[in-house]
């Protein structure tokens, strides 16, 4: 078997993968490409998982997927489950590419060749020419036909546990050897773990946050006819409506004032919630309860936030017998709740900062934040929802790119007004 040293994927338009046989020069750019031929059996196995990689690198999804096999398998082993078959892999693969830097390019280190049907791979990845972090991999693909029937991918931890990880192995194996068979992940799977593991979360979210009497404040049951008014109050001025109806001389109710920093939390988390509605209903994993089930669970959440939304989280979590359904689109009006969100944010941090000048400057605002955040359970728990929605935000937007999914509020905010293209789109 032969095998190649130094073979590197270029970023050139369009990307062309260089080895050492067959090569070729780039008009103007001064790097080699191999000539890709169209038959996918005309070509050697190395010549197929070649392609791949230019494709990838090229971030051309259709280039790609002419390297892979339509029933084929392939193990990230980033990821619990293997990708079965072109579409799921296609998902797989747009999803990975949409959510990486465009100027991330897999460089080969070291590839097999020879073999008609199996192939190695040591590859690392650049930026700029600059070899990335923990980004060293080695990948095996079985080939058949031209196509990539099997692959395996494992990349270097960021985690580096040593001797460790021997001594955890030493621990494990004696339970490996008590369960036997049962041992085997994919029967490990179809055990409620990570649906026990939320509810063990949301006992511990309920004992400390809500009932429990170390955090600051009043726990629930402890709660005074004052702290029960404030919550009142607050929610009299959702959204900042009665304050601004009066403001516009429409008067619709008394106005309830509390101080300006309540109020913005209060409502920042008020309109979260507003936001996860169509996440809910469209969930991926949301298959597994019914519509109601999502409504009542959302309503709850909507007024008494993770005391109803982490129940639903535990849900979604739980085994199902039920082959999964595709998710539907997102509905046609989450622009509207998005536009409502991005508003009531912007809102939120004004009226914060400036809302009801009797109040103090931005100083004394400051110091009242503090001060609720170590004494009122009430602001204490919103300050923590805040926390647990920015990460329940990136587990109801498994899709949505990174520049959504992963800044909090806003994000969604955002995803959510710009929705409507991929909608229209999918109605047509």
């Amino acid at each position: 078997m032969t095998r190649f040293v130094g073979v590197r994927c270029w970023s050139t338009v369009p990307l062309n993968v260089c080895f050492k046989r067959g090569l070729s020069k780039l008009p103007g750019k001064g790097r080699c490409h191999a000539n890709v031929q169209e038959s996918p059996v005309s070509i050697s196995s190395k010549e197929v998982v070649l392609r791949y990689y230019e494709g990838w690198n090229a971030r051309n999804v259709d280039l790609a997927m002419t390297s892979i096999a339509d029933d084929c398998e392939y193990e990230d082993l980033v990821f619990q489950d293997p990708f079965i078959g072109a579409d799921d892999f296609r998902e797989y693969l747009e999803e990975t590419i949409s959510n990486v830097d465009d100027d991330i390019r897999f460089v080969i280190d070291d590839i097999t060749d020879g073999d008609d049907q199996r192939v190695g791979v040591l590859w690392h990845c650049e930026v700029n020419g600059v070899e990335f972090p923990f980004s060293r991999g080695v990948s095996f693909y079985r080939v058949e036909n031209g196509r990539i029937k099997f692959g395996r991918d494992i990349v270097e931890p960021t985690f580096k546990p040593g001797h460790g990880a021997i001594k955890v192995l030493s621990l494990i194996t004696p339970i490996v050897k008590k369960l036997g068979k049962n041992a085997n992940p994919s029967i490990l799977k179809k055990l409620p773990i990570a649906a026990g593991a939320m509810w063990l979360f949301y006992a511990a979210y309920l004992g400390y946050v809500i009932l429990g009497t170390s955090a600051p404040g009043n726990a629930a049951w402890q709660i005074t006819p004052e702290n029960l008014q404030s919550v009142l109050n607050d929610s009299m001025n959702i959204f900042f409506l009665v304050p601004f109806l009066n403001w516009v001389g429409v008067p619709f109710a008394p106005e309830l004032v509390e101080n300006p920093v309540d109020e913005a939390v209060f409502n920042l988390v008020a309109a979260w919630g507003l936001m996860f509605l169509p996440l809910i209903l469209t969930d991926p994993e949301g298959y597994k309860m019914k519509d109601t089930t999502k409504w009542s669970l959302w309503t709850g959440l909507w007024f008494l936030t993770n005391i109803f939304f982490i129940p639903y989280l535990a849900l979604r979590l739980q085994p199902s017998e039920t082959p999964p359904t595709p998710p539907p689109e997102l509905p046609s009006w989450s622009p509207l709740v998005g536009a409502t969100g991005f508003f009531v944010g912007n809102l939120c941090l004004i009226w914060g900062a400036l809302g009801r000048p009797e109040f103090g400057d931005l100083g004394a605002r400051i110091t009242h934040a503090v001060e609720a955040y170590g004494s009122d359970r009430v602001f204490f728990a919103f300050c923590v929802d805040t926390v647990l929605y920015s990460i329940f935000q990136t587990v109801m937007m498994p899709k949505a790119p990174a520049k959504f999914r992963y800044v909090p509020f806003f994000g969604m905010a955002a995803y959510l007004l710009t929705s409507s293209p991929k909608q229209t789109e999918a109605e047509a």
